[in-house]
């Protein structure tokens, strides 16, 4: 199934609209016809669809390019431009977070034809989110760990959790995405974890743990791993 979202330079639109449509979608697995896409959120019911796996069609294009609907959206929206790094990340990101087994970006021919962006930069672009997405692929492929308890939990946040198969200690990898409406502190409650490093960032950083909590700020489009090392005894 295939769900695709094109926000960036669309009216009133932001990177968010990837949050809302995978939210929309959870919401509408369960039975019906398959999903093949969706151009207009508001065709999203509950209950309308089968649950099949998802794969998640991420915008690398800019309106701009796209004949008289992308003049039309432009000049409405004043916005238009091809996704920068941030956001591409984020909304892959988000995809991810929101249980899409996997993202695909629309499209390498577009990339040849954006006015604003030259290919090449267009394409080491998409190459570094593709990477990062690889990197934790065996994190991502293990069996899903019990999410996590956030205190009073933002709006913004999207979290997904796997254990960690390839760690010598018992190791949860904690995916947390901001969708770009909010940003700031976050508290995470684990039970039995003893340490917490953010391990996408350039250098590993640790993050300082109280009991069973950590805090951590996460700015908007923010993408933080977190590895989790809980106590053996921990069940």
């Amino acid at each position: 199934m295939w769900l695709q979202v094109y926000p960036i330079g669309a009216p009133g639109q932001n990177g968010s609209a990837m949050h809302t449509a995978v939210s929309a979608l959870n919401a509408s697995l369960g039975r019906s016809r398959p999903l093949w896409q969706v151009r207009n959120l508001k065709t999203l019911k509950p209950n309308s669809l089968n649950p099949k796996t998802a794969v998640q069609v991420v915008q690398s294009f800019n309106w701009a390019q796209m004949g008289s609907e992308g003049a039309g959206l432009c000049k409405h929206s004043g916005q238009c431009h091809t996704p920068n790094l941030t956001e591409s990340r984020s909304m892959a990101w988000q995809a991810i977070a929101g249980g899409a087994n996997g993202v695909l970006f629309f499209s390498y021919d577009d990339l040849h034809h954006n006015p604003d962006v030259p290919f090449e930069e267009g394409w080491r672009r998409l190459k570094a989110v593709g990477f990062e997405i690889a990197r934790f692929a065996p994190a991502l492929l293990s069996a899903r760990a019990p999410e996590p308890v956030v205190a009073r939990r933002p709006a913004w946040l999207m979290t997904r959790a796997h254990w960690n198969t390839t760690a010598s200690e018992r190791t949860i990898i904690l995916f947390a995405v901001s969708d770009g409406n909010g940003g700031g502190p976050v508290t995470v409650s684990v039970p039995g974890v003893r340490a917490v490093h953010v391990v996408n960032e350039p250098t590993r950083r640790a993050v300082a743990v109280a009991g069973s909590t950590f805090t951590d700020s996460i700015g908007p489009l923010c993408v933080r791993v977190y590895e989790l090392v809980l106590s053996s005894t921990v069940e």
